[in-house]
């Protein structure tokens, strides 16, 4: 079996000198808020291009204290003129419900647009009048690129979870969360997440909120902070990223090629994209996804669905104004399937999956056409 993840292989590398320093920390007793902390948030700042990261718990706690500072401090004169209407913001209709979550969770008005082919939010079918700001998610790794018409909405946030890597095309220089989940290109062995924004006033209110508010108590807070540990783990891989990342090119650009020759299957990443790309998944949109998903499990290839509703076909989002089950993201969902994707897989295994993806999708779709052939 191919498994989509394999975690331990990543971790065999770096072992014996997480080890090593994972004892020098558990032997100091400073487990939080110590010196990794800070080496992690200075080596993403200067890898990243910003002024400011602030790591934290997880990504998806990173995106809800954007959500929150952006309602409570760019939307408050907002609030006093609309007699306190909740703020609108735009979310994309195909992503985590992690994205969703966060703004609900702050008191947003959200509304859920479609996405266009490859998985992002079609701007160009938005009314930037039609709300007062816009969430972007990069979608399996493509990077957003903002259009003209939003660079004077009020906020402007980008869910950078699976695409932070690819740098910000443009003009817009948006706060964006990011995670450390163990599955992501760079994960931690447990949580972690961060905040990457450009002006100060942002990045201390989050610097205070993520820590209860210390060490005045003047703004609230939470407990969302990043362990040593997990620091230690992610400043270790980062020394690995650009070769992990460069591995992930190659398999992408081979994948790419040999999908070429299937008129059934359309891969998410072009080839010009490679060099841009985040990379964090590998997605195909194809015919009969379940039936092929089904198949190649019992030929050895795990591969996953991501994801299997958009966020309007869940009754708890239902409420929000959204596109319909007639959307791009609701026929998207019925049709992609995320192949095994890490920088761990052999060339034999590449080879593999991708003899196998051909096989049962050309199997499969070549079954179908002859059994509507046959009822004619």
């Amino acid at each position: 079996m191919i498994p989509f993840f394999n975690l331990k292989l990543q971790y065999q590398k770096i072992q014996k000198e997480y080890l090593e320093h994972a004892d020098q920390i558990l032997q100091s007793g400073k487990l939080m808020d110590g010196p990794m902390r800070l080496q992690l948030e200075t080596a993403l700042e200067k890898r990243i291009g910003r002024h400011h990261v602030v790591v934290c718990h997880s990504g998806t706690q990173a995106l809800g204290m954007i959500a929150l500072f952006q309602y409570r401090y760019n939307m408050y004169s907002l609030l006093r003129t609309q007699n306190n209407a909740k703020p609108k913001i735009i979310v994309p209709a195909l992503t985590y419900p992690a994205t969703i979550n966060a703004f609900l969770n702050a008191n947003w008005e959200v509304i859920i647009a479609d996405v266009d082919s490859t998985g992002v939010l079609d701007f160009g079918r938005i009314d930037p009048h039609s709300c007062d700001g816009v969430c972007a998610v990069g979608l399996f790794g493509k990077p957003v690129k903002w259009s003209e018409s939003w660079l004077q909405r009020k906020a402007l946030i980008e869910d950078g979870a699976q695409h932070w890597q690819c740098g910000t095309p443009g003009k817009v220089l948006a706060p964006m969360a990011i995670s450390f989940d163990p599955t992501k290109n760079l994960g931690a062995h447990g949580n972690g997440g961060a905040i990457v924004c450009d002006d100060k006033v942002t990045a201390d209110w989050i610097e205070r909120f993520q820590n209860n508010g210390k060490p005045k108590y003047d703004s609230g807070g939470t407990n969302s902070r990043m362990s040593e540990l997990d620091c230690l783990s992610v400043i270790l891989k980062l020394r690995y990223l650009d070769e992990w990342q460069d591995r992930r090119k190659d398999i992408a650009g081979y994948w790419i090629d040999q999908f070429a020759q299937c008129e059934n299957i359309r891969c998410l990443i072009d080839k010009d994209e490679l060099d841009t790309h985040g990379l964090q998944k590998f997605v195909i949109d194809i015919p009969k996804r379940d039936t092929v998903k089904s198949s190649l499990q019992e030929a050895g290839v795990e591969c996953k669905i991501h994801y299997e509703k958009p966020l309007h076909e869940y009754d708890y989002y239902s409420d929000c104004k959204n596109p319909g089950h007639v959307s791009t993201a609701s026929m998207l969902s019925r049709r992609l399937l995320t192949l095994p994707f890490y920088p761990e897989l052999t060339d034999v295994e590449v080879e593999t999956i991708a003899t196998q993806v051909l096989d049962h999708v050309n199997f499969h779709n070549e079954t179908s056409a002859t059994s509507s052939r046959n009822s004619i």
